[in-house]
């Protein structure tokens, strides 16, 4: 059997809540939890639908997005601990374990000065994977990159 890292463990939850949310949101659509009015324009002759929400949607449905939101983010710096072990074995040093993190980063310069207590265990062919992956490759558009959103969020 392969080992299993607690990445995995993760993710495994992430899909666990996801799955959970589907089924609160499908349960509160189904109760009729917006209302959908059809008028003509007068002005301009078209038919105009509009979707409204009736009332908020039930307060657990944030948190569990809240928990999937935080399982993922904890998967990548457990990825990050994981890839590092992986290159250095075990018990790593304590300042390498305790400074192991998938950095997520708008700014190249930023992303220098933390790169390497970040991901300096990790090897230097995984670290490159993790170059490329960097929100601030996308320029500007840097605030529409996932990995970014995931951490923002």
């Amino acid at each position: 059997m392969a080992r299993r890292f607690s990445f995995d463990y993760k993710l495994e939850r992430a899909d666990q809540h996801l799955q959970t949310l589907k089924e609160w949101v499908e349960r509160w659509a189904s109760r009729n939890s917006y209302a959908i009015t059809d008028k003509l324009d007068a002005q301009t002759g078209e038919n105009v639908v509009t979707i409204e929400p009736v009332g908020s949607p039930p307060a657990h449905i944030g948190m569990i997005i809240g928990d999937i939101l935080y399982d993922l983010r904890s998967a990548l710096d457990q990825l990050a601990y994981a890839l590092a072990v992986k290159n250095l074995g075990e018990p790593l040093l304590d300042k390498i374990a305790r400074g192991s993190e998938f950095p997520i980063y708008e700014d190249p310069t930023d992303y220098s000065k933390h790169r390497k207590r970040k991901i300096g265990g990790v090897s230097p062919s995984a670290q490159t994977v993790i170059d490329g992956l960097q929100p601030f490759n996308a320029g500007p558009d840097f605030r529409s990159h996932p990995l970014w959103l995931l951490n923002e969020l």
